[in-house]
């Protein structure tokens, strides 16, 4: 059994209207790991995992709440872009504005897919507006507005539920990355 068929049996590629989602947005299919170096590629401790409990955060898609994955590493590791696109948010607060997100930066792909990259310690000179590369530095793993876990990088993937809608919008839905 090879590596790449033991995690496609783990994890599915989610399915929308009979299409795998892959297929409906190429970028998923060609992306860089966002923690450097990590030899974690998906989280192994089911807490970590996407829709593990979390109070307080109320998305019918994300299971019981956590609309992302926590993804292991050693404080200060570069944190990078999956994919080529646009920064539609940077938040460098240190709570984030909804106290619990941290620093962290939002990018919209090239296919329309929306990625996070949050709890950051540093996040680099970005600017909403510019673009990046696939594995452009975008921070450093971190602790911001962690309270009661290591410092990690909570990572997500939402997809839009209108295709014509671009740029920071709340209409989409999470997806296990």
């Amino acid at each position: 059994v090879t590596v790449e068929t033991d995690l496609e049996t783990r994890f599915a590629v989610p399915v929308r209207a009979g299409q795998r989602l892959d297929e409906v947005y190429p970028s998923l299919r060609t992306w860089t790991h966002p923690v450097t170096g990590s030899a974690e590629l998906f989280p192994e401790q089911s807490s970590r995992r996407f829709g593990a409990h979390r109070d307080g955060i109320e998305r019918p898609e994300c299971g019981e709440g956590h609309c992302g994955v926590d993804l292991d590493g050693p404080r200060g590791r570069a944190i990078v872009s999956v994919a080529a696109g646009a920064i539609v948010r940077v938040e460098r607060s240190e709570l984030g504005l909804d106290g619990r997100s941290g620093r962290y930066v939002r990018i919209e792909h090239d296919d329309g897919t929306l990625t996070a990259y949050m709890h950051m310690d540093e996040v680099a000179d970005l600017r909403v507006g510019d673009r990046v590369t696939a594995g452009q530095y975008v921070g450093t793993l971190g602790a911001t507005a962690v309270f009661e876990s290591a410092p990690h990088l909570h990572f997500s993937l939402e997809v839009p539920l209108r295709p014509d809608q671009h740029g920071d919008i709340t209409d989409t839905r999470f997806v296990d990355p």
